[in-house]
């Protein structure tokens, strides 16, 4: 590797704004971007069109980066397109591989900030993009762009992983979302006309949140506010002082914190149940704890509940305030009503929640592994400590060729295989065979193809490529198909449940 500075290696195109009077959103012109409001995981998204003929462009294959508040942040660029003065286009010369050089500014986005300047809002210039110094593999005296190829190859198929698992992860969100609207309807509408109460009925106890104090002597982990994401928490904390007694302010598995707000309409009243491993976790004056009275109501009803825009409407409408600083308190949440249907219903939800957190969580570890795995791989490419001659520079590369080892010294920790070791399995095959495997675990337990749909689910992402669809209705038909074959077989029986008054299916012993 040869560290070369970015002017040597790429043209920099500094953007420029147009005439206001020539955006618009008719797609007349070309597409505009303007910063990194623009910006997705990759590519930019097409929110308007520019006619100037006064113009900076940007073409296919141009590295987007944004110089302004904030700094460092990159897209690729994917068509021709007009760029602002938020951003610049870094366009790669002979010998250097676009992706290679996406890829070295993503993974120093943190680094490339640091470099801007200004007291109010960080900027970066073109002079001292110019001068970052990019590792750049060399062979026989020039770049060498297969290398490059191959690096590139590597981490978009990481990449590509993780956005995968990442879907997924959104999916099951999505699942559960679903799942709750069919068993309990719309709350808004109400179409299964539950009974309404206020959460108040279903509360033991509220408490706000201990303020950290600058001259505490009691030192404490807090929730950051920063934890609040979305519709959930992100278990984020830090140290803190505190006056007096804390151990109250530890939340308990019981207790749904809602957060009162800084000001924000968007972090108003989002809740979440702690789950946190370690319980010595001080939740912050900007939190309201509600001890739910678990023999009324079910906590995973009331987190998906939470969710929901019927719950949603009622928080912004009572944090709105005179003074325009958005805020939530005790009694207001005291007036939230919430539909009540009965606790069986809901406990019938809270054991669907079970399996697929169960199986979201496996996602999620997969996730978390593939971002170290991501981190590690990239680090090692651009050092030139991996081996990547058998990785293609034209084939996509498929998750089943990486094989991640132990490393030893001097070797890398990556290795890819030419040849599958055996005739890999069918999908067909794969699922015959996990269905198997199941009833034979079943016993002479009830056997349900709904349950069997998350096992499949879950062992699916461990012996599956990526790529493979997701489990559908053809999948569904394939199951039923061989429990009906199973039952002529006599390896399954039909059995009537008196207890729970229904007709079931048991594996034989």
């Amino acid at each position: 590797m040869k560290r070369v500075q970015l002017g040597e290696i790429a043209d920099v195109i500094a953007g420029q704004s147009p005439p206001s009077k020539t955006y618009n959103s008719v797609e007349d012109g070309l597409p505009f971007f303007q910063g990194k409001a623009d910006f997705q995981e990759k590519y930019p998204k097409v929110r308007m069109w520019c006619n100037s003929e006064k113009r900076k462009e940007a073409e296919p294959g141009d590295i987007l980066i944004s110089v302004r508040a904030p700094v460092g942040s990159v897209n690729l660029c994917d068509r021709l397109s007009i760029i602002g003065r938020g951003l610049s286009a870094i366009r790669p010369r002979s010998g250097i591989h676009a992706g290679y050089l996406y890829y070295f500014f993503k993974i120093n986005e943190d680094r490339i900030a640091n470099l801007g300047t200004g007291s109010t809002f960080k900027s970066i210039t073109q002079d001292i993009l110019k001068k970052i110094k990019v590792p750049i593999p060399f062979k026989n005296g020039a770049p060498d762009l297969d290398h490059q190829t191959r690096i590139a190859t590597l981490l978009s198929k990481v990449e590509s992983l993780i956005a995968r698992r990442k879907k997924s992860i959104a999916d099951l969100d999505e699942l559960l979302k679903s799942t709750f609207l069919e068993m309990f309807g719309d709350p808004v509408w109400n179409e299964k006309r539950w009974d309404q109460k206020p959460i108040d009925d279903f509360v033991d106890k509220y408490k706000n949140g201990l303020s950290p104090s600058k001259n505490g002597r009691v030192k404490g982990k807090v929730f950051t506010l920063s934890s609040i994401t979305g519709n959930n928490f992100r278990e984020i904390f830090k140290e803190a002082f505190f006056n007096g007694e804390i151990k109250n302010y530890y939340p308990t598995e019981n207790d749904f914190l809602v957060c009162r707000g800084n000001g924000n309409i968007n972090l108003v009243g989002k809740g979440y149940f702690f789950k946190g491993k370690d319980t010595d976790i001080i939740f912050p004056d900007t939190i309201i704890s509600l001890t739910i009275s678990t023999d009324k109501i079910n906590k995973s009803f009331i987190d998906q509940l939470w969710k929901t825009r019927f719950i949603r409407s009622q928080i912004e409408l009572c944090a709105r305030t005179t003074s325009g600083i958005f805020k939530i308190n005790q009694t207001a949440l005291k007036a939230i009503r919430i539909i009540c249907p009965p606790i069986e219903f809901q406990n019938q939800f809270a054991a669907i929640v079970e399996k697929i957190e169960i199986l979201k969580d496996k996602y999620q570890n997969s996730f978390n592994d593939l971002e170290t795995l991501y981190g590690a791989l990239s680090q090692k490419a651009f050092n030139g400590e991996l081996d990547l001659s058998r990785i293609p520079t034209t084939v996509d590369l498929k998750s089943k060729d990486i094989k991640t080892v132990v490393p030893q010294v001097g070797e890398s920790v990556l290795t890819v295989q030419d040849k599958p070791d055996k005739t890999p399995e069918t999908r067909e095959q794969i699922l015959h065979r996990l269905f198997n495997g199941v009833i034979s675990d079943a016993k002479n337990g009830a056997l349900f193809l709904d349950n069997f749909w998350l096992e499949a689910e879950e062992k699916l992402i461990d012996v599956m490529d990526e790529d493979a669809p997701r489990l559908g209705v053809a999948d569904y038909d394939l199951f039923r198909d061989w429990l009906f074959e199973m039952l002529a077989q006599g390896r399954v029986v039909q059995v009537f449940n008196e207890q729970e008054n229904r007709m079931e299916i048991r594996s034989v012993s």
